[in-house]
This record gives structure tokens, sequence and C-alpha cells, in this order.
């Protein structure tokens, strides 16, 4: 099965095997991320995202390059409430109370951070290799408050 087709089928099988729920009543809003290209282009995909205080979100993160990106949110990841995080394997006895400093995702590899924004503010989120940053690799993640809608 090639690169791309295994993210596909990868991601499918987390969204509907259910990783853990926000909140037995709370909808979460997933929201994809590619890190690369299967040309070893290195770009991220959204570039930016918007998403509310207090509302859940998934991020289904996925490493679609021959390279290893380095997935970081220094700022954002202390300013919301970390409910669940898989990476590298099936399951995790625990989740992380936060999203850990840094985490390696290589070539084929793919993350979930379900998570509540806490605090408004405009974040960044993506690669932290020193070359990959400098080439642009992140995205810009804006928390905004309900009523700014």
């Amino acid at each position: 099965m090639n690169t791309p087709l295994k993210f596909l089928a990868a991601a499918m099988c987390v969204l509907l095997l259910g990783l853990p729920a926000a909140q037995a009543d709370e909808e979460v809003t997933d929201v994809f991320i590619q890190l690369g290209t299967v040309e070893n282009e290195l770009i991220i995909h959204p570039r930016q995202v918007t998403v509310e205080v207090g509302a859940f979100y998934r991020f289904v993160v996925s490493n679609s390059s021959e390279s290893t990106h380095i997935v970081a949110a220094p700022e954002l990841r202390l300013k919301v409430w970390t409910i669940g995080m898989m990476y590298w394997t099936p399951t995790l006895d625990e989740p992380p109370l936060v999203l850990p400093e840094k985490i390696s995702l290589h070539s084929g590899e793919m993350m979930v951070w379900i998570f509540m924004p806490l605090e408004e503010g405009t974040y960044k989120f993506g690669c932290d290799d020193p070359v990959h940053a400098a080439a642009g690799m992140h995205t810009i993640i804006k928390v905004i408050s309900p009523e700014m809608f």
C-alpha cells in the first residue's frame, strides 16, 4: 500500500474506532494536518486553522514525506486541556496531560491530539527542525472566543 493510502486508512481507523471521546455528549471537530509531501517538499497543510476557546478538537497529523518532522506547539501546548494523545502506537495506557514539547514523526507515521483550547491567541504548530522551520513549515493556530463569530 502506498504511503498516502496508509495515512488515509490509518486516519479512517482512528476516526471510526473513536479515540477517547472528549466528553460523551460533546462534539469533536477533526482537523487534518499534513507534514511534507511525497515529493519531500517542506510544506505543511493547512497553513492556518481557527479554533474556539471551549470547543473540542482532534488534530490528526500525518507525515507524508521521507523526512522526519519534529512536531511542536511550544506556546499552544500549555494553553489547552489535552484529553487524548496517540502516536507511534495504537494506544497509550494514560494520555499525557499536555502535548510533549516535541514529537518526532518519521516517514509514514501519524499522531492524534485531542484537546480543548483554554485561552485566546495566535500560536505556531509545526516542524521544529531548524531547516524545516526556516522553510516556513508551520501552521498558524488562531484561538478565538465563541462570541467573535
